[in-house]
């Protein structure tokens, strides 16, 4: 599934066509699906009985009720056959979607496959969410165009420069691009063996909630559009930046993201692994 930022700056600020493969708790099916036909966005729904709910504490999802239904490989599958996108990003919340999906869209000839590994290492432990890293995800990693996770989610070691230096050996022989989140302080960018920061832009921080959701759709976009990763990530953390700033009015408009961005790159600089 996707979550509702995803789906809103895709559609609504970049104007690109959105659908979303997710599912719809049968008491909230109106105000789900009439939420997103505000936006444009087409809803390939699966119906449901279960609802997730997170509880989040300082722009982080601490805690974790509810529960979810698997998302069936073939699904996703046959929705990327019949809507033939140029874009997929993957996007699970809590394990609902199996990480061999990832493996096998690598052959559907995508622009870009995106990924957010949070869903995926998400465990419960006493009700509390934590992490745990899964072996299999570095094939997965390997497949995709772009991976997306904050740096604690890296969570086989709490160490930022083992991080990176893990990181930077499982891009060395393949096209994927690793965004690890920093937080306020920006995001490192490790493709192709190398490693660089991005920081994010000097802004007043009025609620962080998405910004990895934004700095993702945002990368995977312009990646898509023929930008060198870089570039393509840099236009990510300025969106992701204006977010945090415009939580509660119109978040950026493309143009500004482009123009901010175009002077951003300036900042990046390279990171020794």
């Amino acid at each position: 599934g996707l979550g509702d930022v995803y789906k809103r700056q895709l559609s609504e600020y970049l104007g690109v066509e959105t659908y979303v493969l997710t599912h719809v708790e049968e008491n909230f099916r109106g105000m789900i699906l009439g939420t997103l036909n505000i936006y444009g966005i087409k809803v390939l729904e699966i119906q449901s009985k279960t609802m997730p709910v997170f509880v989040i504490r300082g722009g982080k999802a601490v805690e974790y009720r509810g529960s979810i239904d698997s998302i069936p490989e073939e699904l996703v599958l046959a929705s990327v056959d019949a809507v033939k996108p140029d874009i997929v990003v993957l996007a699970p919340v809590m394990n609902e979607l199996g990480i061999s999906v990832i493996n096998s869209l690598v052959s559907y000839g995508l622009k870009t496959l995106a990924v957010d590994i949070q869903g995926y290492v998400r465990s419960i432990e006493s009700g509390r969410i934590a992490c745990k890293w899964l072996k299999e995800l570095e094939q997965a990693i390997a497949n995709a165009d772009i991976v997306h996770g904050n740096i604690a989610e890296f969570c086989f070691s709490s160490s930022e420069e083992e991080v990176l230096r893990y990181l930077a050996v499982l891009t060395t022989q393949n096209k994927s691009a690793v965004l690890v989140s920093l937080d306020q302080r920006g995001t490192y960018v490790v493709h192709q063996g190398e490693a660089y920061y991005i920081p994010a832009l000097a802004v007043n921080a009025v609620d962080s909630v998405g910004t990895g959701d934004i700095l993702l759709a945002v990368s995977s976009y312009f990646k898509a559009s023929g930008l060198p990763i870089l570039e393509a990530v840099t236009r990510g953390v300025v969106a992701a930046s204006l977010k945090v700033e415009n939580a509660y009015r119109t978040w950026f408009d493309k143009e500004t993201v482009e123009t901010v961005a175009e002077e951003h790159v300036k900042n990046i600089r390279a990171v020794k692994v």
